[in-house]
């Protein structure tokens, strides 16, 4: 059986942001992954991440893992939130979200 890796999320400022506009809180983040890394600069922690075979993902993809894991979440209310508090998402993302 292969070894299990530990869930770590390497990201910046903004999908926490979005993640708290949308869900009143990062409760969600300690559920989902292991370890949460920001680094200072964002293309530097992406660079990083790739490196170290790690996924990249933003605030949308956080709210599906969530939604997907049994994490109780209306998502067209949580992106209505996210809007509400001035973050863009653009048609093709709401679209995706909704139909994950």
């Amino acid at each position: 059986m292969p070894e299990e890796r530990p869930r770590v999320l390497v990201t910046n400022t903004t999908p926490l942001i979005a993640l708290t506009a949308a869900t009143g809180g990062l409760d969600v983040l300690p559920t989902l992954y292991d370890r949460v890394v920001v680094p200072f600069e964002v293309a530097a922690g992406r660079r990083v991440a790739r490196l170290c075979e790690l996924t990249v993902t933003g605030s949308i993809g956080i709210l599906i893992k969530a939604r997907s894991q049994g994490f109780p979440l209306d998502m067209p209310a949580a992106l209505e939130r996210m809007r509400r508090h001035g973050i863009w998402l653009s048609e093709r993302v709401v679209r995706f979200a909704l139909s994950h």
